[in-house]
């Protein structure tokens, strides 16, 4: 049986619709958004739905899709850190008002990290599974070869 979410939509400043979801009950633990999500399609996976029971059974898990995911805006203007970072602060603004815990999953640890250093009173607790804290192809170490053809496969 699939937990039940409770779906809702909020604006960020360059007028992108985010598609966010509200799972289990007790203080907030809001996800960080990550790579490839569909709020929908998540309940449907075993063993997320699963993860999303749990963890709301002592807390009100706030997902969204970032924009180009999912049920969010899929027409992209923009896509940088900056702009992504907005949309988890327009998120926390709208289903988080007050200190709520964070949670960074992969690419999103970077943006709750983010998040919790410029707004550190509206963050009770950071929790950060398998992230980084900074990209592999901004390391100084990376190998040329490896950034041009990550340059061509984004292009």
């Amino acid at each position: 049986m699939e937990p039940r979410q409770d779906l809702r939509f909020c604006v960020t400043p360059d007028r992108t619709t985010l598609a966010c979801a509200l799972t289990g009950s007790g203080p907030k633990l809001v996800r960080a958004g990550t790579w490839m999500s569909h709020l929908e399609c998540e309940m449907r996976e075993p063993a997320a739905a699963a993860t999303l029971e749990a963890l709301g059974r002592h807390h009100t898990i706030v997902r969204y899709d970032p924009r180009g995911c999912g049920l969010s805006t899929r027409q992209l203007e923009r896509l940088d850190f900056e702009t992504l970072l907005s949309d988890f602060e327009t998120v926390m603004d709208t289903l988080a008002p007050e200190p709520a815990a964070l949670l960074g999953i992969s690419c999103g640890a970077p943006i709750a990290i983010a998040y919790a250093a410029r707004h550190p009173h509206r963050v009770s607790e950071l929790v950060i599974v398998n992230g980084y804290g900074r990209a592999y192809f901004s390391a100084p170490t990376t190998p040329p070869h490896l950034l041009e053809e990550a340059k061509l496969l984004l292009a």
